[in-house]
Formats: C-alpha cells, structure tokens, sequence
C-alpha cells in the first residue's frame, strides 16, 4: 500500500518541527553556557603581562548541522551569524596585534631594566632598599669625614712636631758649632800669645791636636746637619704629594657619586615612565573589556528576539498542523462520501 502526497507532507511537516526544536535547544544550551563561562571570568586573569601573553576571550559559533526550516528563522540565524561577534577573537587578543606587540615590548624592557638594576645595585625610589642605600651613603659621608678630619689634625700635628724637632736640633747644632768656633779660637789666641812659632811643650801640641779633632767633628757635625735638612725636604714634598693624591682621590670619589646620583634619577625616571605606560595599557585593556562586555549585551538582545521569533514561529507551526488536521479530516470525508456514492 503507498503513501499519499498528503502523508508525505504531513511527515516532512513533523520532522521539520523536530529538527527546529533540537537545533533552538542546541543553540539554547550553547549560549547559556557561554554566559555561565564570561559571567564567572575575570578580565585581568586574561592579562598576563609578566609573560607577554595575552589570552583571547573568543565568542565561538555553535556548530549545528544544515537543515531545512522555515525561511524567517534562517533568514534572521543568517544575518546572525554573519554579525562580526563570531568572528572576532576579545579586544585584548590576537585581533589587536599592535597593544600585544606594545605589551611584549614594554615587558622586555621592564626585564632589561630590571637585570640593569640587579647587575648595578641601583634601587628604585619605591623599592625598599632605597632608605637603606640613603642610610649608607650618609653614613659613608659621615665616616669619609670623620677620617678626612682626623687624617688633617694628624698632619698638622706631625707638621707641628717635625718643625719643632728640626728648630731644636738647628738650635743645637748653631751652639755646638759657636761653642766649637769658640773653643778654636781661644786656642788660636793662646797660640798666638806664646810667639806663634812651633813650641815643643807637649801640652801646647796637645791642645792643637784636640782643636784640629774638634775642627773636624765640626765638620761632620755641619754635614751631618745639612744631609738631616735635605732628607727633610725630601720628607715634606713627599707628604705635599700624598696629600694632593689624597685630595684627588677624593674629589673622583665626589665626582663618582654625583654621576651615580644622576644615573640613579634617570633610571627612576624611566621606571616612573614605565609605569605611566602601564596605567595607560591598563586603561584600554579596562575600555576595551567594556567594548567586549557591550557586544556580549547586543548578543543577548539578539538571543531573546530569536527566542520571540521562534515562539511565533512554533505558534504558526501549531496553527499550520491544525490546519492540515482538518484538511486531512475534510479529505477523507470527502474520499468516504465519494466511496459511498459510488457503491
């Protein structure tokens, strides 16, 4: 026994209600479950800016196989679906390849920085070595004082002590040398007294020989001096040229930590400089989440029209089966009343 046309349609006419419903719940369950999964996400826990990897928030097309429905809720899943929402990947992902370049760029040199200032020792003005470094310095300061003051006084009093020594012993060497000339002399004169001529009294020749033995002690006594006043000399243009090392020690030593000070300001300025970058990063980050949470609301507003459509949709399904029931109870009243006619 064959079908008739009629039953065919009627069975095409089922299986498109049961095709539509199972695709609607598909697309139901799929949408409800993307809004669970952004709902209990966190923008920021997408951002990781330590590791430069940015990851995509994406709003995926359901997968739902092609069917035949009726030709307005595939015309209007149409125009959805060709909506730039399916396709685009978040604001902060691979579709902005300029704000993820500008993030790995500004992490590289956030890490150069930071192995700069490892290798260097240079604290920033927030990290917490900073009060510590200041301490040191003034108490570096403080202590190179303290022994330039010290090194001073004691300089001055070795100076003090040098030129007292050195005025004692002229002194003493100017007496004994006048007491020696003096001595000489009387003995000269005694000489000279008793006619000057060569005596033979032993105690006269004597006395010669003591004078010639204190003329050369004299003379020794004089060089002896004059070698004591040149190693003096020698003594205080070495302590002149200690000092003036001393002294040019100590002005490289300023000159090193004021180009230490400003090199510790430009790289406080460079950080101050990063994180301004950062804010500002952050800020679009922030404005283009507000985008992505802008497109998500537009989704919902389609969802729900598509929702209305499909009721309306199914109401005139109904309507349409009602119909076909009383065609087809019309047909076979009509196919009886012809049957009975012809009998």
């Amino acid at each position: 026994m064959t079908s008739s046309p009629l039953t065919n349609r009627r069975e095409a006419g089922e299986g498109r209600d049961r095709e539509l419903e199972r695709r609607l719940e598909g697309r139901t369950k799929w949408f409800q479950e993307g809004i669970s999964d952004r709902e209990g996400e966190d923008p920021w826990d997408k951002v990781e800016l330590k590791k430069g990897a940015v990851t995509t928030v994406i709003l995926t097309q359901p997968q739902v196989p092609d069917a035949q429905t009726g030709p307005d809720i595939e015309k209007k899943w149409a125009d959805f679906e060709q909506l730039p929402i399916g396709e685009k990947r978040s604001p902060v992902g691979v579709q902005n390849p300029q704000t993820t370049n500008e993030v790995l760029t500004l992490r590289q040199q956030i890490e150069a920085l930071r192995q700069v200032r490892v290798a260097a020792g240079v604290c920033g003005p927030d990290a917490p070595c900073a009060l510590k470094l200041e301490q040191l310095e003034k108490e570096h300061r403080e202590r190179r004082q303290k022994i330039h003051e010290e090194h001073e006084r004691e300089r001055r009093e070795m100076e003090r002590d040098k030129q007292r020594l050195l005025q004692e012993e002229a002194k003493n060497a100017v007496q004994a040398m006048e007491a020696l000339r003096k001595a000489h002399r009387e003995e000269i004169e005694k000489l000279k007294a008793h006619g000057g001529g060569e005596t033979t009294d032993p105690s006269i020749r004597q006395q010669l020989r003591e004078s010639l033995s204190l003329q050369h002690e004299l003379d020794g006594l004089s060089e002896r001096y004059s070698q004591q006043c040149l190693e003096l000399n020698r003594i205080q243009n070495s302590t002149e040229e200690r000092n003036g090392e001393i002294r040019r020690k100590e002005r490289e030593m300023e000159q090193l930590r004021q180009e230490n000070q400003m090199l510790l300001k430009v790289k406080e300025s460079e950080v101050e400089f990063l994180h301004k970058e950062i804010s500002c990063l952050r800020k679009e980050v922030q404005t283009l989440t507000k985008e992505n949470e802008a497109l998500s609301e537009r989704y919902k507003q389609v969802y729900v029209e598509l929702t209305e459509l499909r009721g309306r949709s199914e109401r005139d399904i109904n309507a349409l089966k009602e119909h076909l029931k009383l065609t087809d109870a019309a047909l076979e009243e009509g196919r009886l009343l012809g049957n009975s006619t012809n009998q």
